[in-house]
């Protein structure tokens, strides 16, 4: 995915006026190289989900939550911080429109399912972290 992809994907949700214009001045700064180097990051965070998924281990693991917690941490580095409310907010929006969590999904050409166990593994930690 490169930089132009990614901002349009981003781009699909609805935000708050002054998170969007916020987000947006920022990403304009970016080189070709931070676009790279977010796509390397987001690659490697999804390794952590798929690693975790292909050892079946449940979504309350310690690795999947730790793959939220570094999605999560990927999203206020590169776009603007999130804190837990509007990261469940975030993944909740991107299952409805089907974007990156519905059945259709980005993260299931990785494998079959991994979507699904995304999304769960971003809950569990929001439960866990929330309260």
């Amino acid at each position: 995915m490169d930089g132009q992809s990614c901002t349009q994907l981003w781009n699909t949700f609805t935000w708050e006026p002054e998170f969007e214009e916020r987000i947006n001045a920022r990403i304009a700064t970016y080189t070709k190289s931070d676009w790279e180097n977010m796509k390397t990051e987001a690659e490697g965070i999804i390794t952590l989900f798929l690693d975790a998924f292909n050892a079946n281990l449940p979504a309350d693991s310690e690795e999947a939550i730790y793959a939220a917690q570094q999605q999560r941490e990927h999203i206020s580095k590169w776009f603007d911080y999130v804190d837990m409310e509007h990261y469940k907010w975030i993944v909740s929006a991107a299952k409805i429109k089907g974007d990156l969590y519905g059945e259709k999904s980005f993260f299931n050409k990785y494998a079959n399912g991994l979507n699904q166990y995304m999304y769960d593994a971003v809950m569990k930690y929001y439960d866990i972290y929330s309260s």
